[in-house]
């Protein structure tokens, strides 16, 4: 009965991880109109949970070393158990919302698993990885379509950006960038009988993919569309330079939004940002020297207690939420006694110091393992880090970014030794659309808080860093990566 169940399960595999991949946006889509209609958001969360049970059992049904599944249970067990430890120390607030928050950031390597799993038991998952791609790139864009036609785009910056039913603008921006590179290769993959069919769907999906990223209008979203372009076309020549025209074209179509630039919603947000800061900066500047009578950088003899004084006001506009949490001296004490407005509306930075305070006045295992997710919301803000790896320490300590940090360094070990033992066997076009996917996760995951503790992003890094684990341990046979690598459709 076990094994019949078992060969249903690798039966159906491939279906299951592209339908795994076009529900995420589904999903998305779901969140954000609980979110609008306020309604409770145990909803999305119950649907999130639903789909991670689902698949670790499908995974772990079909899996010929379950042992591996147990590990991972286990360690991120332990894990969980040192963060409550160090969460009582303090006093525990909120257990059920802590270990959502936590449920969210062991996704991950529980995806890199189950999508492994399938790729090794059904030869067909790997085509139809790039079907769920494209799916659910053409689902994005069908969203963001409808939410321009029914005027109910939230937008990325006020009034400008398309972000459709989408709640969270890191997040997608990594989805777009992650997911596009593999839908471009559905379209190199797919059997045409006309020659001129497949260039024309390669260069209308290359279009739409670079249209949504400079809609979107995020700077990590526009330097994407560069990325992807200049990364397939050196692929392209390494790899197989006969398909040179492919490479060329998106290379092509990214230099017409680069030449709309001028008009570019990433462009235009930067402009009146910049606009803004400059004008409170004159502002600032000037109530200063009418106090002072001199700038504050040449007020070096000038009393420290009049300086002070006529930085409070300052402080009280731009840091007043600050001054209400930690008082007027220590919040001049921690931005150094600056009067620059720039760093008082850098949100990133101001997170990163709110979340050392918080650790500084926690007890030391905090250090090790975290602290709790809702001791960072104070008077109704949440000042949650909006970058990935520090989230991941000022929540779970040197022991949680260190299991994090080893367990990726394990896949980029993978490739490094991939390369240098055969290059040209391991590096196919395939394996380059990986890379340039994962590069792009790696610069949201460096510079945003979109992807490791975000599910509906972090599910893509688990099929990158999956499919580098088959490249390179499951697909060993020459034979084998020559039947299954795409430049093989491509006659």
């Amino acid at each position: 009965m076990l094994q019949k169940s078992k060969s249903y399960f690798v039966q159906y595999a491939h279906i299951f991880v592209a339908l795994l991949l076009m529900i995420q946006p589904l999903l998305d889509v779901i969140s954000f109109w609980v979110l609008r209609l306020e309604m409770p958001g145990v909803i999305t969360l119950f649907l999130r949970i639903a789909v991670l049970g689902i698949a670790s059992l499908w995974g772990f049904t079909i899996a010929n070393r379950k042992w591996i599944y147990l590990t991972l249970v286990g360690v991120v067990g332990l894990m969980y158990a040192g963060h409550v430890l160090s969460c009582m120390q303090v006093g525990f607030a909120d257990p059920v919302s802590d270990l959502a928050n936590y449920i969210r950031v062991i996704q991950m390597p529980i995806f890199v698993l189950v999508f492994s799993t399938c790729l090794k038991q059904n030869k067909k998952t790997l085509a139809w990885i790039l079907k769920g791609a494209l799916g659910a790139l053409g689902i994005i864009a069908l969203v963001e379509f409808l939410s321009v036609l029914t005027a109910t785009d939230p937008h990325v910056y006020g009034d400008k950006g398309i972000l459709g039913w989408f709640s969270n603008t890191n997040s997608q921006s990594a989805i777009l960038s992650m997911v596009i590179p593999f839908a471009l290769l559905w379209t190199l993959r797919m059997r045409a009988e006309k020659k001129f069919i497949r260039p024309l769907f390669f260069a209308g999906v290359a279009f739409l993919g670079n249209l949504l990223l400079f809609l979107f209008g995020t700077r990590l979203a526009y330097l994407a569309i560069f990325g992807i372009a200049i990364g397939f076309f050196v692929v392209v020549m390494l790899v197989q330079r006969k398909f040179w025209r492919y490479g060329v074209a998106i290379l092509g179509i990214s230099l017409v939004f680069a030449a709309l630039y001028p008009v570019s919603v990433m462009y235009t947000h930067q402009q009146e940002y910049q606009k803004v800061q400059s004008e409170r900066q004159e502002s600032v500047d000037q109530q200063i020297k009418d106090e002072l009578g001199t700038s504050l950088e040449d007020a070096e003899e000038v009393d420290p207690e009049k300086i002070k004084q006529a930085l409070s006001s300052i402080y009280m506009t731009y840091a007043k939420d600050f001054v209400e949490i930690f008082g007027l001296e220590e919040t001049m004490r921690m931005y150094n006694y600056t009067a620059d407005t720039f760093r008082f509306s850098d949100m990133r930075g101001k997170k990163i110091m709110f979340a050392n305070k918080l650790m500084e006045n926690s007890p030391t295992s905090a250090r090790l393992f975290g602290v709790e997710y809702t001791r960072f919301t104070r008077n109704g803000i949440i000042y949650d880090v909006e970058n990935d790896l520090h989230g991941i320490y000022f929540l779970y300590g040197f022991a949680g970014l260190g299991l994090y940090i080893l367990f990726v360094l394990y896949f980029f070990g993978l490739i490094v030794w991939a390369l240098w033992k055969n290059a040209k066997k391991y590096f196919t076009l395939e394996a380059g659309a990986s890379g340039i996917a994962l590069i792009l996760c790696l610069l949201h995951v460096f510079f945003t808080a979109g992807v490791l503790r975000r599910p509906n992003a972090s599910v893509y890094l688990s099929l990158i860093l999956a499919l580098i684990y088959f490249f390179v341990r499951d697909r060993k046979d020459a034979e084998e990566i020559k039947a299954c690598d795409i430049t093989t459709h491509l006659a």
